[in-house]
């Protein structure tokens, strides 16, 4: 078991993560949808083209 120091060390040495060009989520809504970057969005429109593909319509809504 480590002690709180050498645990609070630890983390201020850890990486930092680059974020992801875009990511999902499954909410009770339906599905959440964050683009970072033009490549992210270009994803992102070929998830929602298959998805629409796939059930007929699929409503987009830009939140921000």
């Amino acid at each position: 078991m480590e002690d709180a120091e050498s645990r609070d060390a630890g983390a201020t040495t850890a990486p930092a993560r680059p974020m992801p060009d875009a990511m999902m989520w499954c909410i009770a809504d339906g599905l959440l949808f964050c683009a970072n970057t033009s490549e992210g969005l270009r994803c992102l429109g070929t998830v929602i083209a298959r998805l629409t593909g796939t059930f007929g319509t699929v409503e987009v809504a830009e939140l921000e």
